[in-house]
């Protein structure tokens, strides 16, 4: 410094070595940013694919119930339909 109160060595190198270390945060930042955005899209990937999971199961779930019904149900027939015909050789 001189008796002015100016530096007296050149000024580039600091501003330089500012420069790179506000570009060094930013690229950090950013990176942290993509890290947490990818984070978030493949657990949102996962939530997305048990639900679509569960979906699934489900809609087995309740095609094997109507199966069942609709066994049920034939087999009720196929039972009234026999004691009618029983009844109707018995006349």
């Amino acid at each position: 410094m001189d008796e002015f109160g100016l530096p007296t060595e050149p000024i580039a190198p600091a501003i330089k070595k500012a420069a790179v270390k506000r570009a060094v945060k930013r690229a950090v930042l950013k990176r942290a940013v993509k890290r947490a955005a990818l984070k978030r899209a493949v657990k949102r990937g996962a939530a997305k694919r048990a639900v679509r999971r569960r979906v699934v199961r489900k809609a087995a779930r309740r095609a094997g119930a109507r199966k069942v019904v609709r066994r049920a149900r034939v087999k009720k027939a196929v039972r009234r339909a026999r004691v009618r015909k029983a009844i109707r050789k018995r006349k």
